[in-house]
């Protein structure tokens, strides 16, 4: 997720946004990453929020994952 993060200019606004996750979403999150799981269908509607509260509107979880303008911006 820090990798992720440090890719943003305006990386604040995320960790701020990203705020509207509990600690069960974030445990969802980590065992998608580690384990594969499914993450349920209401914490990334929250994720695809907090991208657009933090002004960027462009982003969703379907497609952090791609590159933008010579810039990687996932969470590899």
């Amino acid at each position: 997720m820090i990798n992720f993060l440090e890719g943003f200019p305006n990386k604040q606004a995320i960790i701020e946004a990203l705020n509207l996750l509990s600690e069960d979403d974030l445990g969802f999150i980590e065992d998608h990453f580690t384990l594969g799981s499914t993450i349920p269908g209401n914490i990334i509607f929250k994720i695809n929020q907090a991208f657009k509260l933090a002004g960027y509107h462009h982003l969703n979880w379907d497609n952090c994952f791609e590159d933008f303008s010579n810039e990687r911006i996932g969470f590899n």
